[in-house]
């Protein structure tokens, strides 16, 4: 037993160094991201191009991906700069070639950076919204009211200047509208269907189909042109009803053929006056 120990002894203290200087690594990095943050110049930046970077197993056993960023940005004194950021396949699902990201950039050597994080800086989950979101909104539709608690679930929600009730988050790539009789939020990539059903549980699923839907002109940051051939995509359609409230959810492509989320609240009172 004891010539097993020494045996493998060797490749104990070699993979308690390795750990040791991961966590060092992470540590440092984060460390560095705080002092940034706390500290640096706040710029925006261009995704000038999207690479695969690397992978780890996370803690739940799933390989968590990385892509690279390369940007391009500007100092306050109008240098140029070109710089590479990882980015995590979650993050990355919302950018693309030619997106602007703000970043924040040493005082002292402007190619040090790293992107902002927002939920360190306003205190945010910066996550989607989900159903108990849209029922919050339907019970107060104060435009203020509503401003203020999205802002609260992801920063950056706008009242878009020409409609009062239409919400625009641009750097999320989503936008709501509250109605008299109805609520609907939309954002730019699919949502897992059992994060959904989790805030659904005191709903009844009514039904879930297919429906044939042609392409339709739902991005109001980037609007494309019709395409020429806009064909139909099968998209799946949830109902689910409880008391007086409908939901729906659905996938929606774009003239691009990107793909939308769409969550709609209805109610069975306001949609009889």
């Amino acid at each position: 037993m004891i010539n097993r120990i020494k045996n493998f002894l060797p490749a104990l203290i070699i993979a308690g160094i390795i750990i040791f200087s991961v966590k060092l690594f992470v540590a440092k990095k984060e460390t560095n991201k705080e002092e940034l943050m706390n500290n640096g110049n706040k710029t925006e930046a261009i995704i000038k191009d999207i690479k695969y970077d690397y992978y780890f197993i996370n803690k739940a056993r799933k390989k968590q991906y990385y892509y690279k960023l390369t940007l391009n940005y500007n100092d306050l004194q109008g240098n140029l700069y070109k710089n590479y950021v990882s980015i995590n396949d979650y993050d990355f699902k919302e950018k693309k070639i030619g997106d602007k990201i703000e970043i924040f950039y040493s005082t002292e050597n402007s190619k040090e950076i790293t992107l902002v994080d927002y939920q360190k800086i306003h205190k945010t989950p910066e996550r989607i919204l989900l159903p108990n979101d849209l029922l919050s909104i339907n019970k107060n539709k104060n435009t203020k009211s509503i401003y203020d608690n999205l802002n609260k679930i992801s920063y950056g929600w706008e009242v878009d200047q020409n409609d009062s009730t239409l919400f625009l988050n641009k750097r999320k790539k989503s936008f709501i509208y509250v109605r008299k009789d109805s609520i609907a939020y939309y954002h730019n990539s699919f949502l897992n269907n059992q994060i959904l059903e989790n805030d659904l549980n005191q709903f009844e699923k009514i039904e879930s189909k297919r429906v044939a839907k042609k392409l339709i002109n739902i991005d109001l940051f980037e609007p494309k042109s019709k395409p020429l051939q806009n064909f139909k995509m099968r998209s799946l359609v949830n109902h689910y009803q409880k008391d007086n409230l409908n939901f729906y959810s659905s996938e929606i492509n774009d003239y691009s053929n990107k793909p939308w989320f769409s969550l709609v609240l209805k109610t069975t009172i306001d949609r009889k006056n």
